[in-house]
């Protein structure tokens, strides 16, 4: 019974961290615009949660945090639900086999997943359409990603303190 009732607490506060951030990401986060552009945590909190959870949690996170994205900027078309939710799978498949769970992985798996999110992005909503060359993606992309990895210690500490809770519990897997 106790083992319940800490994973329930688990979640709670995991559903508790991922509504915080989304909330900072839309109020806060995109009012500040250092070197012009605003950061964006979203992809740090998807591979940090699938580097503790492992890929199920990943995918699932990445897909709300997809959809919340989705939702409030325009023109993407379900691109972030799509891309968060594989690169959270990715993620949580690849980070079991690759480095420890510290926060200099977590750094290195957020990269990656910036990296692979706002290239795609790129190709896909300024690229394809011609709304921009390649000089978009070097003077908005790269800031963008070392903006959102200042913050992410932030994210990262949260997301670590609650996954030792129930740290014997079982994980999610499918059957």
């Amino acid at each position: 019974m106790m083992l319940k009732r800490e994973i329930l607490f688990k979640w709670l506060f995991y559903a508790l961290i991922i509504w915080f951030f989304a909330t900072l990401q839309i109020s806060v986060l995109t009012a500040i615009k250092p070197f012009g552009v605003h950061p964006f945590i979203m992809p740090g909190l998807v591979a940090v949660f699938a580097l503790f959870e492992g890929k199920i949690a990943g995918g699932t996170v990445g897909l709300l945090a997809g959809l919340f994205c989705d939702a409030f900027y325009s023109q993407t078309e379900g691109y972030f639900a799509i891309a968060l939710m594989v690169l959270g799978i990715l993620t949580g498949v690849l980070s079991v086999y690759i480095f420890d769970k510290n926060l200099i992985s977590a750094f290195i798996w957020s990269i990656g997943t910036y990296l692979l999110v706002d290239f795609f992005y790129f190709i896909f909503f300024v690229l394809f359409p011609q709304r921009g060359g390649w000089g978009a993606l070097v003077s908005t992309g790269f800031p963008e990603i070392g903006i959102s990895m200042l913050l992410l210690p932030i994210v990262y500490l949260p997301i670590k303190l609650v996954s030792r809770i129930g740290i014997n519990a079982p994980r999610l897997k499918y059957r």
